[in-house]
């Protein structure tokens, strides 16, 4: 009898424990891309506005220089309410 009561708590430990590391890493993993998504913006305002009212003939050459501090390839599906700010982002760190 003790050992079936020890065997079912047991049990119970470990799926308790495994559902709170589903759980934890489904947090971490969402607070992650909310930081990412949040650096990536504040990324993209800092460049449109570095970038706005430059001459045309100078546009190139500065999105070019941007895109060198940056990582090379970010892709993020735009987002409602980012419009061309999140075109930015996309231009200024992909080659």
């Amino acid at each position: 009898m003790f050992w079936r009561l020890l065997g079912a708590f047991g049990i119970l430990l470990v799926t308790a424990i495994g559902l709170l590391g589903l759980v934890l890493g489904r947090k971490v993993e969402e607070r992650e891309l909310r930081l990412l998504e949040d650096n990536l913006h504040a990324r993209a305002l800092l460049i449109q506005e570095d970038i706005h009212g430059l001459p045309l003939d100078r546009l190139q050459a500065r999105v070019e220089e941007l895109s060198r501090l940056g990582p090379r390839k970010v892709r993020m599906p735009p987002r409602k309410g980012w419009g061309w700010t999140c075109a930015a982002a996309r231009v200024s760190t992909s080659r």
